[in-house]
């Protein structure tokens, strides 16, 4: 059974659900997500969604390239999973960064609230995920592991920018 919009949390508005597909969305068994939620994707995107999927409320699913829930996959409230930048940084010696990257979440994995999953991701089988925490790139952890971040700033690329005349992406 799919079930989409319905409402599980009483503190997030009964607003249903908002579909924007371009893509592909592939069911491969029970999924449930709540309300408040909205799911986009671009062409020739797919979003794969394993068994046993529950997404309590405020969902947001941006997809333009790939991204997979395997099975087992709970997620609580206001997450958002985007596997996109919507635009292109320009590295010093002037080639363009993609801008964009699949994500992946391995199966028995319980996501916690407002959680950001961000392009190039990688999730282990059997992994919790604290709440609030920014996850990009392949997560270095067990399976049968908590992670989460600490919210500290700190310098992630040096030598990089965004080119306000040239933001746009070419999915290939």
């Amino acid at each position: 059974m799919i079930r989409l919009g319905n409402n599980q949390v009483s503190i997030y508005p009964n607003t249903g659900i908002m579909l924007e597909l371009r893509g592909k969305i592939i069911f491969n068994g029970r999924c449930s997500i709540g309300n408040n939620s909205y799911i986009t994707t671009g062409n020739n995107s797919i979003i794969e969604i394993g068994k046993n999927f529950s997404a309590t409320t405020t969902l947001r699913l941006v997809c333009y390239d790939h991204i997979r829930f395997n099975d087992n996959v709970l997620i609580g409230w206001n997450c958002l999973f985007m596997d996109t930048d919507f635009h292109r940084l320009i590295r010093s010696d002037g080639k363009r960064v993609k801008g964009y990257g699949p994500i992946s979440v391995g199966c028995n994995t319980w996501i916690a609230n407002g959680c950001r999953i961000m392009k190039n991701t990688i999730v282990p089988d059997n992994t919790v995920i604290a709440a609030y925490t920014v996850l990009t790139g392949k997560v270095d952890a067990f399976e049968k592991t908590v992670i989460g971040n600490e919210h500290q700033c700190k310098v992630l690329a040096r030598g990089r920018w965004l080119d306000i005349d040239d933001m746009e992406i070419f999915y290939e």
